[in-house]
């Protein structure tokens, strides 16, 4: 799985991999240097202010703090939402859904609002990019790809 972060693996690299050594192995590294810069990057992200304190704990409560600043910020500010607590609450349901089949109705229902609104959330999301939908292929989809 790929992450986007600010602050990359290479970027405490003194090695310079060309893309075709980088995609052969994506750690391919023998510096013990490296590998713990990595297990940091995937524990607590490459965000400098978690990197910076180097916990999980710390990690969380900015995770947390920057989660809710997002939408309650800069989502409400762009978008001009009045209910910002229901799409808050309809953001931290998410990540428990992940994997499996999403309702919109029944989504609707546990957080009380319209089947539009959760829908117009879940675009409103993915232009933000917290989250990214993978579509069932169906049956006419196979046939157009052969």
């Amino acid at each position: 799985m790929f992450h986007i972060w600010p602050l990359t693996l290479a970027e405490f690299s003194k090695e310079k991999l060309s893309i075709t050594r980088f995609l052969e192995d994506l750690l391919s590294t023998t510096s013990p240097f490296l590998q713990d810069k990595w297990e940091l990057l995937n524990n607590v992200s490459g965000f400098p202010e978690p990197f910076k304190k180097g916990n999980e704990a710390g990690y969380r409560r900015w995770s947390n703090a920057y989660s809710k600043q997002l939408i309650r910020e800069d989502v409400r500010d762009l978008s001009g939402i009045k209910a910002v607590n229901s799409m808050e609450t309809l953001y931290y349901m998410m990540p428990e859904r992940i994997g499996s089949p999403l309702s919109i109705p029944s989504l609707a229902n546990d957080i009380k609002v319209s089947y539009n609104t959760v829908a117009s959330w879940l675009a409103l999301f993915e232009r933000f990019f917290f989250n990214v939908f993978h579509y069932a292929m169906v049956k006419r989809d196979q046939e157009d790809l052969s």
